[in-house]
């Protein structure tokens, strides 16, 4: 008997993937297809962007005037010295000249300007003439905040036109003491522009915004403070 041997597959013979019954189906039979995804990626160097510099929105400067029309001006943040400086001022006087600065509107909005007196201290500098007899509990004492010349002192400021010299911003007339209160409108500056400003002070003359008394009071006494301009973008 001739040896038994396997049988060819015939190439037109196809193949069944069988499955009988329940349970899961078996895969071995199949051919399972390997797919490859290929990719490449192609990029640009390195970019850069840096932003500049912009103008604030409020930015107030001030200056000497160097001269009426503030063409010399030379402006910064904050000016070092002070507008006076003034001693033995009686009732009537004032300052030896009206002080006249600068403010600049280096922003890019309209800025709404404001003056107040800050770090006012008032110190009393000696008991004199009829200082106690007109009601001052504390002549002569060295306490600080003691002293009268800050309510009796009057100070003037106004924005004027740098060319005409006539003013084009709100006046302003207050004690120092007042100043120190609440602020007082200037008026306003537009971006780019310089405003003139004149300050000056006066002693108040009795029954002149001060009564006899007041005045009195206010004698051999010292006030410092410091002018402050304020600019709020509108």
């Amino acid at each position: 008997m001739a040896p038994h041997r396997a049988r060819g597959r015939n190439p037109h013979e196809t193949t069944v993937d069988r499955h009988d019954g329940p349970g899961p189906r078996d895969h071995g039979d199949e051919l399972t297809g390997i797919f490859a995804i290929f990719t490449d990626r192609a990029t640009t160097g390195t970019n850069s962007e840096e932003s500049g510099v912009q103008p604030r929105i409020a930015d107030l400067l001030i200056a000497d005037s160097g001269n009426s029309d503030c063409t010399d001006a030379v402006f910064t943040d904050d000016l070092e010295t002070g507008l006076f400086d003034v001693s033995d001022i009686v009732p009537g006087g004032a300052a030896d000249q009206v002080a006249r600065i600068c403010l600049k509107n280096a922003g890019t909005a309209t800025l709404t300007v404001t003056t107040t007196a800050i770090d006012l201290v008032e110190t009393e500098t000696g008991c004199t003439g009829d200082e106690a007899a007109a009601g001052d509990l504390t002549c002569g004492t060295a306490g600080i905040g003691d002293g009268e010349l800050g309510s009796v002192l009057i100070t003037e400021l106004g924005i004027f036109d740098c060319t005409e010299g006539f003013d084009i911003g709100d006046f302003v007339r207050a004690s120092v003491e007042d100043l120190a209160a609440s602020p007082h409108a200037l008026g306003t500056i537009e971006p780019g522009a310089v405003a003139c400003v004149f300050v000056d002070t006066v002693f108040a003359m009795p029954g002149v915004f001060a009564t006899s008394d007041e005045v009195q009071q206010a004698q051999s006494d010292k006030v410092t403070w410091r002018y402050a301009f304020d600019g709020t973008a509108s």
